[in-house]
């Protein structure tokens, strides 16, 4: 500790050098004396010693504070207060200082400039060029909160993160920072800047409050409000009032008594600082992944105690590559290959540099979040507990790790290739949210699957995992079940929803996705549209499957219902014509479309039988849809198949011979090629 307040010393005597000459400088030119040529006045000179002094101080944030002064000298009332206070504010200047600059720098400090400090001037308390100089600051404060907020409202600058947790997990997995410049795919750090950086931060946390939804009851004074009460926060968030943030964390988190908690954080902070800094910047220069800790809560160690001495581990070389890997939301380690930027980064960079990058299934869930304000459809973190017959077991590192891994990588895959598909872009948000909601179901279940021995799959999400072992892709068999599942909710409350156009539908969007191969394809069409038709059908098609595509056989079933329900009025025997007049103007072989015929049109209103149609060609089609005897027939005739089968039935019919032979006029036939043809049609 000794040692880190020497070197900062160093550093401070180097700044107040400098700033104590160009002040000097600046205090004596600004009055017309030029100090190259000496005879400067002796009170001239102590005006300007002092100046100068002051301002060097200022620089280094060295100058007087009463509020320093009081910590400091309770800490020097004992040891208990010694160990407390320099465990909990090992710097006690240096912040209070910065947080003063913070508030001269700002709107704030202007009107106080305006207000307090003109009044001070009146009164003969205060000079004319300190209240200047106060009124400048905070113009000068002013100003750059104005391009914060212009950085903002671009994009350009990040401020503090969502309070919301799953938001801000969200954010920083897409390599998100706080209180960082955003120029293009990168972001860098500024919170080392304060308190220049701060108004900046001001104004972006105000667009930010701006821009938030509030109840219209609260909207201005949320905003106002939610703008500066974060004003300081990037100060907080220093290194050297990290001891203050942690120990509010402790007491606020902690399920004992929050004295003890932040007892033991004030002890845990003070034993902390025995690691020196440095060799936390080679443990992070050497490892390529960044390490967190992982309280066992089966372990007899104290949880404090765990991640304490986890947290020491991390900052020392070689053994920091033996802790737990920082995995984000999605369940990716975060690692920086590039071991230049890590020494960079670690040694000379006082800000750290972001990779921002967003999927497309990261879109998605952001455009969807701003759409219902539902932080569900965003990704979370997995509990550390699980439950085995009721009773409740904790994860170990290791096991919290795979499971976190497996849980989120399978969310991600899924989510990447379902927000692409044209099933889900045509959903509501509601149906979508349902969705999505499925996804992190099923990607939770195979993470515990892979991470719990005996852990057994239910309910469609065992259904999902036997359909991928059949060769469909587990987020296909979600999307396109789901879908099903929602258009068959919806025909349940509205009759005019007909199952057979939203289950074509389903078909064609199935067939027109990119993301899946043509055997993939069927295999879903096959799992998801035909087995779902009955167990019969399944059956019967898991016999043919080789030769007929499953989306050609589930196209025929749907619209074989099609005709049924268009046809009404028609017997079975005219609608199984209208059935076999779509398949012989299919694309599909005629050994397929005997298949499909066999398979699905029912030639029997009580008593199934099937005709032996034969698809090979227009007029082998027709002739073996009539009977034996009109076949026969048939070779007498010199018509075409398709003219035959217009008139056989006219001329078969009752009624007396002239009647007939009218009918068959009325067809298009003369009245000699009507009676011929009467005669060898009645003809025994």
């Amino acid at each position: 500790m000794d040692t880190a307040n020497k070197a900062l010393d160093v550093e401070d005597q180097i700044f107040k050098r400098m700033t104590y000459i160009n002040s000097m400088a600046d205090f004596l030119t600004a009055r017309g004396i030029d100090p190259s040529r000496g005879n400067v006045p002796a009170d001239i000179l102590e005006q300007a010693r002092t100046h100068a002094i002051q301002d060097a101080k200022r620089a280094t944030f060295q100058d007087a504070s009463a509020l320093a002064d009081a910590i400091a000298r309770i800490e020097n009332k004992n040891k208990a207060t010694k160990l407390a206070i320099g465990g909990l504010l090992p710097f006690k200047r240096t912040p209070i200082n910065i947080a003063k600059r913070g508030f001269e720098l700002s709107p704030a400090g202007l009107i106080k400039g305006l207000t307090y400090d003109l009044g001070q001037v009146r009164k003969g308390t205060m000079t004319a060029t300190d209240a200047i100089d106060h009124i400048s600051q905070g113009l000068t404060g002013t100003s750059l909160a104005l391009v914060g907020y212009f950085l903002a409202s671009n994009g350009l600058l990040s401020a503090s993160s969502p309070e919301n947790d799953k938001e801000r997990n969200f954010e920083a997995a897409q390599g998100s920072q706080e209180y960082a410049l955003n120029i293009g795919p990168y972001s860098y750090t500024i919170d080392w800047a304060a308190p220049a950086a701060l108004p900046m931060f001001v104004g972006a946390e105000f667009y930010n409050a701006l821009t938030q939804k509030y109840d219209d009851g609260e909207q201005v004074f949320k905003q106002a409000t939610d703008a500066l009460s974060r004003l300081f926060e990037p100060m907080i968030n220093m290194t050297m009032l990290s001891g203050i943030s942690s120990t509010i964390e402790s007491a606020t988190y902690s399920q004992t008594n929050p004295l003890f908690a932040i007892a033991g954080n004030i002890a845990q902070n003070y034993a902390g600082q025995v690691v020196p800094t440095l060799s936390g910047q080679i443990a992070r220069t050497i490892d390529d992944t960044r390490r967190t800790t992982y309280a066992d809560k089966d372990n007899w160690v104290p949880d404090s105690v765990q991640t304490f001495l986890q947290r020491q581990a991390n900052k020392i070389p070689g053994l920091s590559q033996n802790q737990p890997a920082y995995t984000d939301v999605w369940g990716r380690p975060d690692r920086t290959e590039n071991w230049v930027l890590r020494a960079f980064e670690n040694f000379l960079s006082p800000g750290y540099i972001g990779n921002r990058s967003a999927s497309g299934a990261e879109n998605a869930l952001r455009e969807l979040y701003n759409a219902t304000g539902d932080s569900a459809v965003l990704p979370s973190k997995p509990q550390k507990s699980y439950k085995v017959n009721g009773e409740e077991h904790n994860f170990t590192a290791e096991q919290w790790l795979k499971y976190s891994n497996r849980r989120g990588q399978a969310s991600f895959d899924m989510l990447n290739k379902i927000v692409d598909t044209d099933a889900y872009q045509n959903m509501s948000n509601q149906d979508k949210k349902d969705l999505v909601s499925k996804v992190y179901d099923y990607a939770d279940a195979m993470g515990r699957m892979d991470t719990i021995d005996g852990y057994q799959l239910e309910g469609w999400i065992a259904g999902a995992k036997d359909a991928e072992q059949n060769g469909v892709p587990s987020w296909a068999y979600t999307l396109y079940q789901t879908q099903k599942s929602i258009s068959d909710a919806k025909a349940e409350t509205d009759k005019s929803i007909k199952k057979y156009d939203y289950m074509t539908d389903i078909v064609s969007e199935i067939m027109s996705d990119d993301n899946l191969n043509d055997s993939q394809k069927q295999k879903t069409i096959q799992n998801l549209v035909i087995n779902g038709i009955s167990d019969n059908q399944e059956e019967k098609y898991a016999a043919i499957a080789d030769k007929v595509p499953a989306a050609d056989y589930a196209r025929a079933y749907y619209e074989f219902q099609r005709i049924e329900d268009n046809n009404p009025d028609l017997g079975a025997g005219e609608q199984n014509a209208l059935k076999r007049d779509y398949l012989m103007q299919s694309g599909l072989s005629a050994e397929q479309k005997h298949l499909i015929d066999e398979n699905i049109i029912n030639d029997g209103m009580y008593i199934p039988k099937d005709l032996d149609v034969d698809y090979s060609n227009p007029t082998s089609f027709i002739l073996t849809q009539m009977s034996d005897a009109a076949q026969r027939k048939f070779s007498r005739f010199g018509m075409s198949a398709e003219d035959y089968r217009k008139v056989y039935p006219i001329a078969t019919a009752q009624g007396k011979k002239a009647q007939v032979i009218a009918n068959l006029q009325a067809a298009g036939m003369t009245y000699s090629e009507a009676a011929r043809f009467y005669r060898l049609v009645k003809k025994k």
